[in-house]
């Protein structure tokens, strides 16, 4: 483009001047000039009778033009991958003009003075740790213009140089689930609250909360989107949880056991109440026993 265009393409001249039967038309070399510089023109004949001297200075015009890029905000998981999407067929680029897609950290209408994380000449980036950070906004624009021989990039200092703003682009870590409440149903505890609001998201929005189970069972089945749900029933519970502005998903299981053996009861047969024997013991001594047992004698009423 600018740097190192043309200035003449196939100057020729036809002296009318003719000195020992010279040839009358001679082809001034092809020379490529830097734009911008002054070029002073020699021209005489084989018998160097005189010399035609001309000075000029020619600034190349730009032809660079962008082409279009997608602004549509690009909203990715930890782990997905931005592929930013533009359409050169729009724009024009001169001979030696290159194209480079550029991942920086700025503002998407002043891509030139931002700081570049990584550019490439596909446009797809992947996050990076060590430079990134979940949930920052940073943007992907396309620069066209002569390439920089150290850095590969595009020169920055070309004078044509073109850019288009930068499309945003923000990576998210994913969300996590989590679920409470107790783990037993028994003869006492008969249904469970399961609560999965602990659950974090990946991003400053909300959660969409989904049970399911295959083996267990709700307390009321049509009422499976919220932060909890009752169950009443053992089995293995699901909660998947996505993120309402990234789109990003988790789940967790949750495994709900039961308790509903009876505990043996056994009460030796006692003595005869007699006219003598006016009170005996009870034996319930091999009934179940233990810490999750509780005893209770009562007075029979009949």
């Amino acid at each position: 483009m600018g740097v190192d265009d043309l200035v003449s393409r196939g100057l020729s001249r036809r002296d009318s001047r003719s000195c020992d039967d010279a040839d009358p038309e001679r082809s001034i070399p092809i020379r490529w000039i830097p734009t911008g510089s002054s070029v002073e023109l020699s021209v005489r004949d084989r018998h160097i009778c005189s010399t035609d001297t001309t000075s000029l200075q020619h600034e190349c015009v730009c032809i660079t033009d962008i082409g279009d890029l997608d602004l549509t905000p690009i909203i990715l998981c930890a782990d997905g991958t931005a592929r930013a999407q533009y359409d050169g067929s729009t724009g024009m680029k001169d001979g030696n003009d290159v194209v480079r897609y550029v991942l920086y950290d700025g503002q998407s209408n002043d891509p030139l003075n931002g700081t570049i994380i990584g550019f490439n000449d596909n446009g797809v980036f992947v996050f990076d740790g060590s430079k990134m950070q979940l949930g920052k906004t940073y943007y992907i624009a396309v620069f066209m213009g002569n390439v920089d021989p150290v850095t590969g990039n595009v020169n920055y200092g070309d004078r044509c140089i073109q850019n288009t703003p930068g499309v945003p682009v923000t990576w998210y870590a994913y969300p996590v689930a989590e679920i409470k409440g107790s783990k037993i149903l028994s003869c006492k505890v008969k249904s469970i609250d399961l609560d999965g609001r602990g659950s974090l998201a990946g991003s400053a929005g909300g959660l969409d909360y989904a049970w399911s189970t295959i083996d267990g069972g709700f307390v009321n089945p049509g009422q499976v989107n919220g932060s909890t749900v009752e169950i009443n029933k053992k089995g293995t519970y699901r909660l998947s949880i996505k993120d309402q502005v990234s789109g990003c998903t988790n789940e967790i299981t949750y495994t709900i056991s039961e308790d509903i053996t009876l505990p043996v009861l056994s009460v030796a047969t006692p003595q005869e109440l007699t006219c003598e024997i006016t009170q005996v013991a009870l034996d319930a001594s091999k009934s179940s026993q233990g810490v999750n047992y509780e005893v209770e004698w009562k007075e029979a009423v009949w």
